[in-house]
């Protein structure tokens, strides 16, 4: 009889302990979860924390030329709302063009967008946070020196095209020697400017 009952407080004991244990780990492992997910809003920058949060999808790439500022790359994606289950609330589509876009975006990826919805449900970005990456977009724009420095190279580039005309004409039919300065100092011009431009353009 004495030993049935030590044996079932024994086990009454072993239950006691491993129910014990299992809470000490499910509260522990709680601990650590909010932790972590405390440590993840640290290390996003305090003004994104109001930016609107989603999944990228259908993420392109591509550059677009302009005759009046050259290359610009262009970044389109949508980006996919969705609620505590994972049910999909909303695809909003996503446009920016910028002088140079630093920085990818992959699919799948979670951001954080500031920026404003225009009339047409387009959602223009200021600012984009990469939160699978824990790195920032950046969207470099034209500065007002930029662009008047690129204003500068296509003026010096029409002035060389005009050049080498007058500079051919006058090696053909009135003074080769005057031609051929003109013709020199046209081809300088013109390699400047292509090179100044390209530089400026890739930033």
């Amino acid at each position: 009889m004495e030993t049935i009952i030590l044996v079932l407080l024994l086990g009454v004991v072993i239950i006691l302990v491993v129910r014990a244990s299992k809470s000490h780990r499910q509260k522990s492992s709680g601990i650590s979860d909010g932790h972590k997910v405390e440590k993840l809003k640290e290390s996003i920058p305090s003004r994104f924390r109001r930016g609107l949060q989603g999944v990228a999808r259908s993420v392109e790439y591509k550059d677009i030329s302009d005759d009046e500022v050259g290359l610009d790359e262009f970044l389109a994606f949508r980006l996919e709302i969705v609620d505590k289950e994972g049910n999909v609330l909303e695809l909003i589509p996503v446009e920016t063009r910028a002088k140079k876009i630093v920085g990818r975006i992959k699919e799948g990826d979670t951001l954080l967008v500031l920026g404003k919805i225009n009339r047409h449900g387009l959602l223009k970005p200021k600012e984009i946070y990469n939160v699978s990456t824990h790195l920032e977009i950046r969207l470099k724009g034209y500065t007002f020196f930029g662009t008047a420095i690129g204003c500068l190279m296509g003026l010096l580039f029409t002035a060389s095209v005009f050049g080498l005309i007058g500079g051919g004409v006058l090696l053909f039919d009135q003074d080769p020697s005057y031609g051929i300065m003109i013709l020199i100092a046209s081809a300088i011009l013109m390699i400047f400017s292509i090179y100044s431009g390209n530089k400026y353009r890739g930033g």
